[in-house]
């Protein structure tokens, strides 16, 4: 269950991420999978698997809501959207088509 405020406490501290005995993993991609009883993601790491999380549905709205707050935290103090790599994705390859049809 989540049980900490992704806004952290009044100074913007976290909790700590070292936890003894437990891996810690940075990862920039991810794959999805469900089931009639709960979903999996699979953490990439430029494009190779480096973990498998199964959670139940709860869990992954739970998750889902969480997250959704963190980033809208971040979006609200920057006063800027965060993108999405699908996003980040379509910007690069506009700017990049655009680049060469300029430069011939």
């Amino acid at each position: 269950m989540a049980d900490r405020s992704p806004l952290g406490d009044a100074f913007g501290r976290q909790e700590p991420t070292n936890i003894p005995g437990v891996p810690g993993f940075y990862f920039n991609g991810f794959s999805s999978g469900v089931s009639n009883a709960d979903t999996q993601l699979v953490l990439l790491l430029d494009n190779q698997p480096i973990a498998k999380l199964h959670m139940a549905y709860a869990t992954a709205k739970t998750l889902h809501q969480f997250l959704s707050e963190l980033i809208g935290t971040v979006e609200g103090a920057t006063k800027m959207p965060m993108l999405s790599q699908a996003d980040m994705d379509a910007a690069l390859k506009a700017y990049m088509e655009k680049k060469v049809s300029t430069e011939k």
